[in-house]
């Protein structure tokens, strides 16, 4: 057992939905997670160094509204980049900053689907390389907690367990192979059954990961589809159109009426702050010792001494969203929106067809998507409104991608062994009105915060 200190947390990623939270979160429970400092990993911008872009688009973010205005003065932004050598730290920073950290959480992700693998790896392989280099310089270090997915196990109708997900060659033989454009990225993702570059890679970066297993504690935190918040940092928060929000986002503005799915699939679809309360208590930050994990019962573990451990962090069949009542309640929720609230562009939403790639798809997909926007483009290229026909063909082209990317989650059900939930509210002192309205967590409530904090937070209506 350690003895009582106050720990240092080095975080990346802050600039993304996750990352916020988790810096939200951690500042909110500060004293209670015992800390001394948060250390803030940030790239430059063209335009602004880190100290600048952090104030400008994270602390800036409604997500830390709750807090004390003061928060900001127990961060430490410092200026590198994951995908560099020593993480593009400078190197007096690197030095002052060692001896200091207890925990990291690796929040730096490319979330996109469709980068070219060569880039997938880079951002995401090459930069778990990076970090796990930079933390054995770490004295202090008691854990290192890093995001992956759950999608990097393959496709089965049984219950799918955290575990080692083996790939067809040696993790750091296949890196260099991709680095050195030695391998065929179709070829590839069909031998290996992962629909896209981001899985494979996030799976790639886990056996990464792996290696260092004996060095320091390795948590591998696998959320599922993460969205809005349930509590914290405040119910239905999101700022970002990645995955179900940009689903919901379309239907909501009756821009997508033809979807490739089936009704009766369930999504795992998870709160962000379920995911961050994951994260903060696999760190050994609040509620168990840095080696005690716990598993889907809710009973806590003991794991070896160094050792590595991988934590769903997902809804579970019981919690997720069926992809047929997801559009019906985004419907609902949308459709008597007044025309003042409305953006220009906004439409009455309705979903046309839901179901699989078929002839009657297609004839929905063209009448009532791919042609209206179509003629729409053209008719802002004859009024000479370029601007407004590069966004209506921008939008079209989003529309298309749902129906590419989607489908392999949408088609199926992901049976995925959740590990532990902890978002019942508790109505308890500090809880508002509206927290308390919200009670224990179902689908069905789930699914409408989802809509409505798209609608608020994204949207703006």
């Amino acid at each position: 057992m350690y003895a009582p200190e106050n720990f240092t947390v080095f975080v990346t990623g802050t600039t993304g939905f996750l990352g916020k939270v988790v810096l939200e979160e951690l500042s909110r429970r500060f004293e209670e997670c015992r800390l001394r400092k948060i250390i803030v990993l940030l790239r430059p911008s063209k335009s602004h160094c880190a100290q600048d872009r952090f104030y400008l688009e994270v602390a800036a973010s409604p997500c830390f509204s709750r807090l004390h205005p003061q928060w900001c003065d127990k961060i430490e932004v410092v200026q590198g980049d994951l995908t560099e050598e020593n993480c593009g730290l400078h190197e007096q920073t690197r030095q002052r900053i060692f001896p200091e950290i207890t925990h990291i959480i690796n929040c730096a992700a490319s979330v996109a689907f469709d980068l070219p693998l060569i880039d997938a790896t880079i951002a995401n392989v090459g930069s778990a390389m990076n970090l796990l280099r930079f933390a054995t310089d770490c004295p202090k270090l008691r854990a290192l907690v890093t995001t992956s997915t759950s999608y990097v196990a393959p496709i089965t109708d049984s219950a799918i367990r955290p575990t080692v997900v083996p790939l067809p060659y040696r993790a750091s033989e296949l890196y260099r192979n991709i680095l050195d454009d030695r391998v065929d990225e179709a070829a590839l993702l069909k031998e290996t059954g992962y629909p896209n570059t981001y899985t494979l890679t996030k799976c790639l970066a886990e056996h990464i990961y792996l290696a260092y297993k004996q060095m320091f504690p390795i948590k591998i935190i696998r959320p599922s589809i993460i969205s809005c918040a349930w509590k914290y940092p405040s119910p239905g928060w999101i700022d970002s159109k990645a995955a179900v929000a940009g689903f919901v986002a379309l239907i909501g503005a009756g821009y997508l009426k033809a979807i490739d799915a089936r009704g009766q699939a369930i999504l795992d679809v998870v709160p962000v702050d379920a995911v961050v309360n994951d994260i903060i208590r696999e760190a050994g930050l609040v509620s168990s010792s840095p080696n005690t994990s716990t598993d889907a019962s809710g009973c806590d573990k003991i794991a070896p001494e160094n050792d590595i451990s991988f934590i769903h962090s997902v809804a579970g069949i019981k919690r997720g969203l069926r992809i047929s009542e997801l559009a019906a309640t985004t419907v609902r929720v949308f459709k008597d929106i007044p025309q003042s609230q409305a953006t220009i562009n906004f439409r009455k939403p309705s979903v046309k067809y839901l179901g699989p790639r078929n002839a009657k798809f297609h004839m929905y997909d063209i009448g009532t998507q791919r042609l209206p926007l179509f003629l729409a483009a053209c008719c802002f290229d004859l009024r000479r409104k370029h601007k407004m026909a590069g966004k209506t063909r921008a939008l079209s082209k989003v529309v298309k991608k749902i129906n590419t990317v989607f489908p392999y989650y949408t088609e199926r059900t992901f049976d995925f062994e959740p590990g532990v939930w902890t978002l019942d509210l508790n109505v308890s002192e500090g809880v508002s009105e509206k927290e308390e309205c919200l009670g224990r967590f179902t689908p069905e409530k789930y699914a409408e915060l989802i809509c409505k904090g798209v609608k608020r937070n994204l949207l703006k209506m």
